[in-house]
């Protein structure tokens, strides 16, 4: 109750700054884009270290933190529930439903934004979190194993993935970020990196925007697939 509580107080705090405080310099309050009181923080403490894509404001600013915490603090509680012996997961999967509803009643006061972390948003996210671990709780290690055995064949992949989570995720950022660095000769400037060289050649052309897109996406998961399931084939678990 203590944590539900603290998360309550720190999402609606962080509506009535950004919804209530006027904004220095504009005299009223705002949730614009290039204007409102979280960016004119991360501008007077950030200033040029700032989101490094010229924006005015910082998606891992200083008030984004509030709920950044709070979004925290919901699966703190979704991983006590899980040590408990993730008793009545349906019941579970109520509550985040029910989290889930409050954040899209509340979205009519605070719309919904990723980008400045909405208190909205942040229910919204969670809840559906705490829906889907029920759900899959369930239906792997709980009951629904013995109801639907064959989901714990087709769940393989994603327990390969679970239980090298922290490898699969570093990973991924250290090759997405080496494929954004490395340039290679071509394109409109003299070079391209190689990112784009391998999504041109790949996708770009073939189909629909959309649809490429989804392709690149799917073809990063396969690759971190191998490796997790390379990882899994010779029991190894890196942990910190």
């Amino acid at each position: 109750r203590a944590l539900a509580a603290l998360i309550l107080t720190l999402l609606t705090g962080y509506w009535l700054l950004l919804g209530w405080v006027p904004v220095p310099g504009l005299g009223r309050p705002s949730l614009d884009a290039d204007s409102n009181l979280q960016g004119w923080l991360d501008q007077l403490l950030l200033g040029s270290h700032i989101w490094k894509f010229g924006t005015t404001w910082d998606p891992e600013g200083v008030l984004s933190t509030l709920p950044a915490i709070a979004l925290g603090l919901i699966g703190v509680l979704a991983g006590r529930w899980l040590r408990r012996g993730a008793p009545a997961p349906g019941r579970a999967a109520g509550l985040g439903l029910a989290v889930l509803g409050l954040g899209r009643l509340w979205s009519l006061w605070f719309p919904l934004n990723k980008s400045i972390c909405s208190s909205s948003f942040v229910l919204v996210l969670g809840g559906a979190g705490v829906v889907l671990l029920a759900a899959t709780h369930w239906l792997l290690d709980g009951r629904g194993r013995a109801v639907w055995p064959a989901w714990a064949a087709w769940a393989r992949p994603l327990t390969m993935l679970g239980t090298n989570a922290l490898a699969v995720y570093a990973t991924a950022s250290f090759l997405a970020a080496s494929l954004r660095h490395i340039h290679l000769p071509g394109g409109p400037g003299g070079s391209m990196r190689l990112q784009a060289y391998l999504y041109q050649g790949l996708f770009a052309g073939q189909a629909p925007s959309d649809w490429a897109s989804l392709g690149w996406s799917l073809l990063c998961l396969l690759v971190m697939l191998l490796g997790a399931w390379a990882l899994s084939a010779r029991r190894i678990v890196i942990t910190l």
